[in-house]
């Protein structure tokens, strides 16, 4: 007569080893992001200020890719908008715009 506890066994295994692959993703991913944002709305619907947007270096070491690929078309920051300047931005740790 065959039994169903080996294919419950072998979902339960499935389903820890996703969770715990989740987790590790998780662990790994936090902290390899950096926005600051510095900005003031004005009376007049202006918006003046910074934002920087990187990538951990070493996030980037690991996974082959460049800020910008990571990055992709986010489009985090509009680029269109009159008076926005976008430049590369650097420090130790994190890389990107």
């Amino acid at each position: 007569m065959p039994t169903t506890g080996g294919s419950w066994m072998s979902r339960r295994a499935r389903t820890a080893g996703r969770v715990g692959a989740f987790l590790a993703l998780a662990a790994l991913l936090t902290g390899c992001i950096k926005l600051n944002m510095d900005l003031a709305i004005n009376a007049n619907d202006t918006v003046n200020g910074a934002i920087v947007l990187g990538v951990q270096k070493e996030l980037l070491e690991l996974t082959g890719q460049s800020a910008e690929d990571l990055l992709g078309d986010a489009d985090l920051i509009p680029t269109g908008a009159t008076g926005v300047v976008v430049e590369p931005f650097e420090d130790d740790e994190f890389v990107g715009q």
